[in-house]
């Protein structure tokens, strides 16, 4: 189709363009300073397609691409986190998602969501809770929009940043976080308990 066609043609050139900047890109050290047109384009390039990629399903891909840039930005200036830790769960790289969280300087929400659903994908079934829960106190609303049990507020609603970037979180860990039932029960009981 038509989108497809311009869907692949922009990854393609989105690639070039990494390419071209990635040797002008000092990559030994993490971080972007701010008049740093190269790095901005790396790390815009890197955020581009890391999330195109997953929203595709090329997770591998996504995958790769995620990793250079989280290494890269070790401030969370870019979206890195999201499809990274999103792309080790729908691969089911349990081992990978705890290597990663122990390697990045940050903690953030989609990282503590990996933590507990790859404790749980091992059957390591205390850490997966105790996971969970540390996740769920960090932004108590986001799981009632995970599981769907709050449906996102309407367009013509005033949306702060904050509950923007909830939301967003929510819809990117919903498909790997509720991809089977037994994900589903796990999410939902400390849920049901806490809510």
């Amino acid at each position: 189709s038509l989108e497809e066609d311009e869907a692949a043609k922009s990854l393609y050139l989105l690639e070039e363009a990494l390419d071209a900047v990635r040797p002008l890109v000092n990559e030994g050290t993490p971080g972007m300073p701010e008049d740093d047109i190269n790095a901005e384009t790396y790390g815009a390039s890197l955020e581009c397609l890391s999330v195109f990629n997953y929203n595709l399903e090329n997770y591998e891909k996504a995958l790769a691409f995620a990793k250079e840039l989280v290494a890269f930005d070790d401030e969370g200036l870019y979206e890195g986190r999201i499809p990274l830790y999103c792309a080790l769960l729908k691969l089911e790289k349990h081992t990978d998602i705890l290597s990663a969280l122990d390697a990045d300087p940050l903690e953030t929400l989609v990282g503590e969501y990996a933590r507990a659903f790859a404790h749980h994908g091992m059957g390591e079934e205390e850490d997966a809770l105790e996971s969970l829960l540390q996740a769920i106190s960090m932004a108590p609303d986001l799981p009632f929009f995970i599981l769907g049990i709050w449906g996102i507020p309407e367009e013509d609603e005033d949306i702060d940043e904050e509950m923007e970037d909830l939301l967003h979180q929510a819809m990117a860990l919903s498909e790997p976080c509720l991809s089977s039932p037994a994900n589903v029960a796990f999410m939902c009981q400390p849920v049901y308990m806490l809510g």
